[in-house]
């Protein structure tokens, strides 16, 4: 975990965001401390250490995708997935998606409201999107075509590498038992 939060640095430092990913870790820091004191009090120091960096390669990620991603890249990138439509037809297709959210017992109790405050914002980006001229009907073009490059291609393999590489230690160092 540390290596991974280590690789993310010369990413945060290409991107131009170090600074305010250091303004950012201020809340986070407060936070893995009470999940490495919680940690440390219900299970060993290696895992309390192992959650703690868990955490914050999670905060460091997600900070580093956040702050150098324009948000109209991220709306053509999920507009062009049909992500927002995808996740409305799915959750709220129900007839009360609070019902089905309890009959999941294994959700913290927080995650609840903030998936739900999600859709709805979701929802209202769509009809925000479609009143401006985007119904997502076919055959319409975007101003700015979204392709790959060399740079986006490398980062897949690099991505996958290290996947390869993780299941591979997992196989290798951890005896999953068959029952």
């Amino acid at each position: 975990m540390a290596a991974l939060l280590a690789l993310q640095l010369p990413l945060l430092l290409a991107g131009r965001v170090a600074r305010r990913w250091v303004y950012s870790l201020r809340a986070g820091v407060f936070l893995s401390v009470i999940i490495f004191v919680v940690n440390l009090f219900t299970s060993s120091v290696y895992s309390a250490i192992a959650l703690t960096l868990r955490f914050l390669v999670l905060l460091t990620t997600f900070s580093l995708f956040f702050m150098t991603t324009s948000p109209d890249d991220l709306g053509l990138a999920i507009d062009k997935i049909g992500f927002v439509r995808w996740l409305s037809r799915k959750w709220l297709g129900y007839p009360n998606a609070l019902y089905l959210f309890r009959r999941v017992r294994n959700y913290v109790p927080i995650l609840i409201p903030l998936l739900l405050i999600a859709i709805k914002r979701s929802l209202e980006l769509a009809e925000a999107l479609e009143s401006r001229g985007f119904p997502g009907k076919e055959g319409r073009v975007s101003l700015f075509e979204l392709k790959l490059g060399r740079a986006d291609y490398g980062l897949i393999l690099a991505s996958l590498g290290g996947l390869s590489v993780s299941v591979w230690v997992f196989l290798q160092h951890y005896h999953v038992p068959l029952v």
